[in-house]
């Protein structure tokens, strides 16, 4: 008797320890992020974000704030629009979404980067593909986590990313 129970014992241990554990940004799709691309129009993006924020309109340019909000995630996306196409997008990535596996799937998408540029513990990793330009970078402490994806018309005059580092446009949420 005492044979079976420690083989149902030794069963169940190995049954469970054999389980798959999901880190937070598994579920993450990169395609949750094709309705920013660069070229569609806004109105899919307002239909199905109701609470997209206007935070900035300029001539015939427009700078929209929304949430992407899913499962254990949420992380603000912020796209510019001129003539009612998207010209670009920055989303700031969740830190605890894993660099590796963000990367990898960049890469999955679009091949490997055109360039790399690595500073101390940050790193930039540029495609040029057709007439998009992807930029996302990513960094590490103790682990390896994303900071940002942007994504933008090869030709734009004026990037979201120009207008942060410009301070023509705060990243704070309630601006």
């Amino acid at each position: 008797m005492k044979f079976f129970i420690v083989i149902i014992y030794i069963f169940t241990l190995t049954k469970f320890s054999l389980a798959q554990v999901e880190a937070p940004n598994y579920s993450f799709e990169l395609s949750q992020l094709d309705i920013f691309m660069p070229q569609k129009p806004i109105a899919d993006v307002i239909k199905k974000f109701p609470k997209i924020k206007e935070i900035k309109t300029k001539n015939n340019l427009q700078a929209y704030l929304v949430y992407i909000d899913y499962r254990r995630y949420k992380f603000p996306v912020y796209i510019q629009v001129k003539d009612k196409l998207i010209t670009d997008f920055y989303a700031k990535l969740p830190q605890y979404f894993l660099h590796n596996i963000f990367h990898f799937s960049l890469i999955k998408k679009w091949g490997m980067q055109t360039s790399y540029k690595k500073v101390e513990e940050q790193a930039v990793y540029i495609w040029k593909k057709d007439d998009i330009t992807i930029i996302y970078s990513g960094a590490c402490t103790i682990t390896c986590f994303p900071v940002y994806l942007t994504i933008m018309k090869s030709d734009i005059k004026k990037s979201l990313m120009k207008l942060f580092f410009d301070n023509e446009l705060s990243m704070l949420p309630n601006s």
